[in-house]
């Protein structure tokens, strides 16, 4: 079995487990027909598909768009050539979910590299209706999971981002955010992306997963770079320039 990590997304904002542990999502398609669950008025997939324009618009109008004008900035250069320069303040939404001033010298690879990561989020949701799927009732998943890095497993049971029952009566901006929160697992790299803070309470979030203890507000730039609260939280910010923070903190909203 390729070792690749699974993504639970709950009410504590999701956890990470191997998929030795998660046999479940090996055979979810076969499961979801198998194990009878209560009919909701829609799939949980039905309604991630629903979710899904609106995960677009903050991915594309909000987080690309900002980033690729942010990377053609003089200031990108001015500071790479010093990183003494003072950050300019262009970079604040950004900043805040990232982090890059922390890492000064390396702002345009950094920056390029979120615009990659985004670039497949839009990928997937634009490719939704392949990409995703339903998955029976479980209790230590109960919204939805993603195999990390399962994008560039094509043609294996890990190329999928599973709904669950728990998923459809989210309300419409937090199944929205859990959305872009999956896919930024599902396409960040086998492994990459995984949880290192919760973007919540605002600002100063928690920390989150084994081993991790700074929050989100003090998360080095190359930990917010694999933290995938943060895709979600920055897409919204960019696209809205309110730092609203959807997720599963609130599954009413």
């Amino acid at each position: 079995m390729i070792p690749v990590n699974i993504c639970l997304m709950g009410l504590a904002g999701g956890d990470v487990v191997a998929s030795t542990t998660f046999a479940a999502q090996v055979s979810t398609s076969v499961l979801a027909q198998a194990v009878p669950v209560p009919t909701p008025p829609q799939t949980p997939a039905q309604a991630a598909l629903q979710a899904t324009p609106l995960a677009q618009f903050w991915t594309f109008n909000g987080a690309i768009s900002e980033l690729g004008t942010l990377s053609a900035l003089q200031f990108v250069n001015d500071l790479k050539a010093n990183p003494a320069l003072s950050f300019p303040s262009v970079f604040d939404i950004v900043n805040t979910h990232f982090h890059l001033d922390r890492e000064p010298a390396r702002l345009a690879a950094n920056l390029h590299r979120l615009r990659d990561v985004f670039g497949l989020i839009k990928r997937t949701l634009d490719g939704a209706s392949t990409f995703f799927q339903n998955g029976p009732v479980r209790a230590d998943s109960p919204f939805a999971d993603a195999p990390m890095g399962g994008f560039q497993l094509p043609g294996t049971p890990f190329n999928r981002v599973t709904f669950r029952p728990g998923f459809v009566g989210c309300g419409p901006n937090t199944q929205s955010a859990m959305i872009v929160h999956e896919c930024a697992h599902f396409v960040g790299g086998l492994n990459v992306i995984d949880h290192f803070a919760m973007e919540f309470p605002v600002p100063q979030g928690q920390p989150q997963g084994r081993g991790h203890t700074r929050d989100y507000q003090h998360l080095l730039t190359s930990e917010a770079l694999r933290n995938a609260s943060s895709y979600a939280a920055y897409a919204i910010h960019a696209a809205t320039l309110q730092d609203s923070r959807f997720g599963a903190r609130d599954i009413t909203l």
